[in-house]
């Protein structure tokens, strides 16, 4: 039989229990519609032959370049999941006095 306990506040989950499974994926932002005149005359074609020699030479090249994605996956009750939605950052905790957040 497996066990769950909740990742936000330690709680053992019992059989039968309200669960939540919460999973978030962590990817790198980037903004598709910045271009500049740089981008635009670059030579494409060059820097993909480019790329293809240096992974030929070294696989571990195309590894570093590739920016990373982590899923992480939460359990938790039937009173946790309820703060998680009203905040899932975190705002509860005073986190909101000392992060940044943007306006959009």
């Amino acid at each position: 039989m497996m066990h769950f306990t909740c990742d936000r506040c330690g709680k053992l989950i019992g059989q039968g229990d309200r669960h939540h499974v919460v999973r978030i994926e962590v990817t790198a932002a980037f903004d598709p519609n910045e271009l500049s005149e740089e981008d635009l005359d670059a030579d494409h074609l060059k820097e993909v032959g480019d790329l293809i020699k240096a992974i030929e030479a070294d696989p571990n090249v195309a590894a570093a370049e590739v920016p990373k994605t982590r899923s992480l996956r939460r359990d938790l009750c039937g009173d946790c999941v309820e703060t998680f939605v009203q905040h899932p950052v975190g705002h509860e905790t005073g986190i909101e006095k000392k992060a940044f957040y943007s306006p959009n």
